[in-house]
Formats: structure tokens, C-alpha cells, sequence
């Protein structure tokens, strides 16, 4: 049975979680507050439609969308027949979903271990403009 779901937009470059670091002999991974407490802010300002989840397992499906470098365009602006069709650099997938799972607590999900599935991609688009993470959620019984 299907309880609720909701839709939405993060816009901007995606953000990430800086890689792994070591400090005092355990692994710890750097926070961006101030980028998680922007993530936070544009959520509550786009308020999902469905209220916090609280016992239900989520499904989540997100999508980054990063700027293709000014290299994989000609002269003319169209893009390059050699121009990469996946992003195979930096950020990794697995940075970018621990930012955002972070950013939904507790507001949207109170806590990341209700979800029980996750689909990511990374995708290009062609302009800054067009920078954002695409977001769907759905409670599932």
C-alpha cells in the first residue's frame, strides 16, 4: 500500500560530503554544515507534501545534475560527438547520497535508516542554471 510520496528540487551544484579522513587512528567524515543548513533551508521552503517519516520505510530516487565542462563543447556550442556520456570523475555517487540523506534529517526523514531502497544517478546538463538535485520520496508499507 502506497502512503505518500513527494517530489522536489535542490537547485545548484549538487553537494557532497568531502572524502574520507582519519583522524586519532577513526575514520571521520568531513560535515558542511553551512551546505547542509542551505540543503535544509530550501526544503522547508519547497515543503514536500508529505510530513516527516517517522516508522515507514522510504524509497528514494535522486538524481545529480552537474555542468559538462566548457571541453565538451565546439566552438560553435554544440557538444563534442567525444564528449563523455556518464560522469565517471569526481564527485562519487556514494558522497553525494550521504550528503543528501544527511540534509532530509530530520525534517523530511527522521532518520536515514528508514530507507530501504535508493536509486542515484549522475547526469550532465549544459548550463549552471540547470544544476540541481532531483529528489522523490515514497513511503511504502
Amino acid at each position: 500500500r502506497h502512503f505518500g510520496s513527494a517530489s522536489f528540487n535542490i537547485p545548484g551544484r549538487p553537494k557532497t560530503f568531502k572524502s574520507l579522513r582519519v583522524r586519532r587512528g577513526r575514520n571521520v567524515y568531513a560535515i558542511h554544515s553551512k551546505d547542509k543548513k542551505k540543503a535544509q533551508a530550501c526544503l522547508q521552503n519547497q515543503k514536500p507534501d508529505i510530513p516527516a517519516i517517522v516508522d515507514q520505510p522510504v524509497h528514494v530516487r535522486a538524481s545529480f545534475h552537474f555542468k559538462r565542462p566548457k571541453s565538451h563543447f565546439k566552438k560553435s556550442g554544440l557538444l563534442k560527438p567525444t564528449a563523455p556520456k556518464h560522469i565517471l570523475k569526481r564527485p562519487d555517487i556514494d558522497n553525494c547520497i550521504k550528503f543528501l540523506l544527511d540534509a532530509l534529517q530530520p525534517e523530511v526523514i527522521i532518520d536515514d535508516k528508514l530507507v530501504v531502497e535508493i536509486k542515484v544517478t549522475k547526469n550532465w546538463c549544459n548550463s549552471k542554471d540547470e544544476e540541481a538535485t532531483r529528489v522523490e520520496l515514497k513511503t511504502v508499507d
